[in-house]
């Protein structure tokens, strides 16, 4: 009766099924840090092309436009996209207020 109550001690092994669930948890964490870092390079926060412009007094959209875009052709696509751009409502320019310029 002694005899049964010591077993030799065994190290227990991961079941294969385990094995095959952390290599699989371990494949999904390194594929989602690569799409973070992926992401980060193409949708990066140095605002590639984006130009910032404080405004002046007597300053308008308009002018704004012309200055940075060229006076020739319809500008008010640009205007469009900078009051866009910059969340603009339908208060005027306040000067000293930088606004984000849109790639043309």
């Amino acid at each position: 009766m002694i005899a049964d109550l010591y077993l030799p001690y065994r190290i227990p092994r991961p079941r294969p099924w385990r094995r095959r669930r952390r290599r699989l948890l371990a494949a999904l964490v390194v594929v989602a840090a690569l799409l973070v870092l992926l992401a980060n390079a193409v949708y990066g926060g140095d605002g590639h092309g984006f130009e910032q412009v404080q405004v002046r007094p007597g300053d308008t959209l308009w002018t704004i436009a012309a200055v940075h875009y060229g006076g020739g052709g319809d500008l008010r696509a640009r205007v469009d996209d900078i009051v866009t751009a910059n969340h603009l409502g339908a208060g005027g320019l306040t000067p000293g207020e930088s606004l984000v310029l849109p790639p043309p």
